[in-house]
């Protein structure tokens, strides 16, 4: 019988195909499979590990002695620092300024503690040039009142997990870097500009007040400012906006408010709560800044008109500082807007 060699051929064909069809599903398999499949995550550190902290001038970056700060470090047991309540952070342990101190960090805090920031009575924390100075720092938290006085806490979620193996002998130390402004509050004055005459009819000007005067490397935290007036026709006056220095910006129209009753003209200037320090707009001046900071008013006025200051209104700017220790203090001065 005469063998179909034709037939054979094919059936070896495709035998061979399937063949290399399986050997290079596997070789894939084992390629994305195996080789390509990422490393199991490596066990946070935990053991006895110390912070040290240090302060330095954000202007110059020179070392800084802090007034009465408070450092704590906290365990989080694994809970993010947003979702950390006020029970989450008793007891703690204190960190000596300038000192390693040792921290018991536990496996189920899985790599990060939280820390309690107060750099004391005499500083402010620049908290975004912190941020840059220290890439353990994931995140800052500054609505929580941990120790029941009245004052909102900064707190910083801080990375520990990469100190070194858990449990090994040689204590593992990590720095956090201040970086802060010394207060200049205390030294503030307000000057007192010339009377204004507007004239009659209706007319627009401008008022600039300033504070001053500061000192290089150091700065203060504007917590409010407002304009009062003592007229009773109101409708004489009108302040329709004032831009106020060092990039703290201009506010017009949705940003005032005015208060009938105490005929005062408050301006939003994006302070969520002007009582906690944290909401405050920082002014920094850096070495050969501006030594003060300027508040120009725009007013539109409608003098009738009486001649040699007949109609007149008194002005009375307020501008209020909130210390590191949360306390206001206030600037006032008041200006005669009349119509000659």
């Amino acid at each position: 019988m005469k063998q179909n060699k034709k037939g054979v051929s094919t059936v070896l064909v495709s035998v061979c195909l399937i063949v290399i069809t399986v050997v290079a599903s596997l070789i894939g398999y084992y390629y994305f499979a195996v080789l390509t499949k990422p490393p199991s995550p490596e066990v946070d550190f935990y053991g006895t590990g110390q912070i040290k902290v240090t302060a330095q001038n954000w202007a110059d970056k020179t070392d800084v002695s802090e007034t009465s700060p408070t450092y704590t470090a906290y365990n989080t047991l694994g809970t993010d620092l947003d979702s950390m309540v006020k029970a989450d952070f008793a007891g703690g342990t204190s960190l000596t300024a300038d000192t390693a101190t040792d921290i018991n960090i536990l496996p189920e805090d899985e790599g990060y503690l939280a820390l309690w920031i107060y750099p004391g009575t005499a500083h402010f924390i620049d908290l975004d040039l912190t941020q840059n100075a220290n890439n353990r720092i994931k995140e800052f938290r500054t609505d929580l009142d941990i120790n029941a006085d009245g004052k909102r806490d900064t707190l910083a979620s801080f990375y520990v997990g990469d100190l070194g193996s858990p449990g090994q002998a040689v204590k593992p130390s990590v720095g956090l870097n201040l970086q802060l402004v010394p207060d200049e509050t205390a030294d503030l004055t307000i000057n007192s500009p010339a009377d204004k005459v507007m004239g009659t009819g209706t007319k627009t000007g401008t008022v600039e007040w300033q504070i001053g005067a500061f000192e290089e490397k150091k700065g203060w935290t504007l917590a409010r400012v407002y304009v009062t007036q003592n007229r009773t026709d109101e409708d004489v006056i009108k302040v329709t906006g004032i831009s106020v220095g060092y990039d703290i910006g201009a506010f017009t129209e949705g940003s005032i408010t005015y208060e009938t009753g105490a005929k005062r003209w408050s301006f939003d200037i994006d302070v969520a709560n002007y009582r906690a320090v944290q909401d405050g707009r920082l002014i920094e001046r850096p070495v050969a800044g501006t030594s003060y900071c300027s508040f120009t008013l725009s007013i539109e006025t409608y003098f009738a008109g009486g001649g040699s200051g007949a109609e007149h209104i008194t002005l009375t700017l307020y501008v209020e500082e909130i210390s590191p220790a949360g306390t206001i203090t206030t600037d006032s001065d008041f200006v005669y807007v009349a119509d000659a």
